[in-house]
């Protein structure tokens, strides 16, 4: 029997403003080790909770006894700008979400593993489609002003080569840099990728030396074959629909997984 696949951590990246839509940037980290962004309204992080509080209503262990609460509070309706007052509600919800997200992984397996949350957590088709965030306004706010202490620590003796690669952008994209200023890139122009998060989105520079969060589905190697048949060193595909292997030459995927290409061929089938 294979082991079932839950989340076991979450992060809260950024805002994704969409038409008339907050959505909250959300990477789930999985038990297979897969990491993947997903896009959620406040009004779905409020609606799961909802879900959860009726599910576990039936806790009380007597009929003269209070319910055992099992599902954390929901803090991230309230907000208080206090001293941040040049940030948006939006983004003062996103440490308070994230909270509530690792409260919701560390509670009583009937939340944590409930199919609800999981179900919450799974990437939809349109989470998946690098174009769903064209026409947007991504804000990404630093670590730091998210209250996170850098999980990157060296020895303050030892000193690293950094070592920036170039891509082009392989489409137009519009979002904002990391001081909210516009940030566009058109089509085959070149930008300098500084940091490549696994979750997906990677920090590079300009020609103007602005930085911003790119979606990484949006650049390729400048350095990059024109060979479409090999895949060089090898590439990173998302799987938008999961797969049972029914060959002992085959892999089973879960929707979201991401796998490393080595070759493609014309019949369908790639090694990876």
């Amino acid at each position: 029997m294979e082991e079932r696949r839950l989340p076991i951590s979450v992060r809260l990246l950024g805002v994704m403003h969409k038409e008339k839509s907050k959505l909250y940037m959300t990477s789930v980290l999985w038990s297979d080790q897969n990491e993947i962004v997903v896009y959620r309204t406040l009004e779905e992080f409020r609606s799961l909770h909802n879900q959860l509080k009726k599910k576990c209503a039936a806790s009380n262990v007597g009929p003269f006894q209070r319910a055992v609460r099992i599902v954390p509070k929901f803090k991230a309706e309230k907000v208080k700008r206090g001293l941040q007052k040049s940030y948006s509600k939006s983004l003062l919800r996103l440490k308070p979400l994230e909270e509530y997200c690792m409260a919701l992984l560390s509670a009583h397996p009937h939340v944590s593993q409930s199919s609800e949350l999981s179900q919450f957590l799974l990437p939809r088709p349109e989470d998946l489609k690098p174009e769903f965030s064209q026409n947007s306004i991504i804000i990404m706010p630093s670590e730091e002003s998210l209250g996170r202490s850098s999980q990157l620590k060296s020895d303050a003796s030892v000193t690293q080569p950094f070592v920036t690669q170039m891509y082009r952008c392989i489409a137009s994209y519009e979002t904002k840099d990391t001081k909210n200023r516009p940030f566009k890139v058109e089509i085959g122009e070149a930008v300098d990728v500084l940091i490549k998060d696994k979750a997906g989105w990677w920090l590079v520079e300009n020609e103007a030396k602005c930085l911003a969060w790119f979606p990484a589905p949006y650049l390729e190697s400048a350095e990059a074959d024109d060979e479409e048949d090999e895949v060089g060193e090898s590439a990173l595909y998302v799987a938008s629909k999961s797969y049972k292997s029914t060959k002992i030459d085959e892999l089973s995927v879960e929707i979201g997984s991401v796998v490393e290409v080595l070759r493609k061929s014309n019949d369908g089938w790639w090694l990876v």
